[in-house]
């Protein structure tokens, strides 16, 4: 009996414009509409996140299109907001081919709080690293406040929605994964100097 050649899956030519680590960051759950992600740099040498949707030929696809243009709105709509780019994850590029759909992120030298956490010793935090955590917790906060005041609700922020470079010793947080995040209004909310804001 013959066996079967499996060819492997061509990679993408927008990929190839990137040079990426082997393995992913984290795997795909097409179940929940979560992107494989995977990470490298660009031809100058940039740090790069880069989530990938991959496309099924064999079914309508309509929907997963739909999450990753709900990503892209939000991103656009946050990078205009004055100071959104200290709390928010800037958008280096986009693209979509027969392959998938792409969001490729700039965070400079920050990944994903949750590979921190995997990598950190289970030693009592000291004095310092609960001011620093709080600290961190405070930008968040922030982050989430400027969606509020876009009238935008994030719905998932956990280890995989906010990126840092060291949480343990500095205040940089920053919030993505914004695929699952939806609207509360029409129109922008307005935000008071207290930071309350009214639809």
């Amino acid at each position: 009996m013959a066996s079967t050649l499996t060819l492997p899956k061509k990679k993408s030519s927008f990929l190839k414009s990137y040079f990426l680590n082997t393995g992913f960051v984290q795997k795909a759950d097409k179940r929940k509409g979560i992107p494989k992600i995977k990470d490298g740099t660009d031809i100058d040498g940039n740090y790069v996140i880069i989530k990938i949707w991959d496309r099924d030929k064999s079914a309508d696809d309509s929907d997963l299109r739909e999450i990753w243009r709900n990503e892209l709105r939000q991103l656009h709509r946050l990078a205009g907001y004055p100071g959104a780019s200290e709390y928010i994850s800037e958008l280096k590029e986009t693209f979509e081919d027969e392959s998938a759909f792409y969001i490729v992120i700039s965070p400079g030298q920050k990944t994903f709080l949750a590979k921190h956490l995997n990598n950190t010793q289970n030693a009592p935090p000291n004095e310092q690293d609960r001011i620093i955590f709080w600290a961190n917790i405070k930008r968040a906060a922030l982050g989430i406040n400027i969606l509020h005041s876009q009238g935008m609700l994030h719905r998932k922020v956990d280890e995989w929605a906010i990126l840092t470079e060291s949480h343990l010793n500095q205040e940089d947080f920053e919030l993505t994964g914004f695929e699952w995040s939806m609207r509360l209004s029409s129109r922008t909310s307005q935000v008071s100097e207290s930071g309350v804001s009214y639809s």
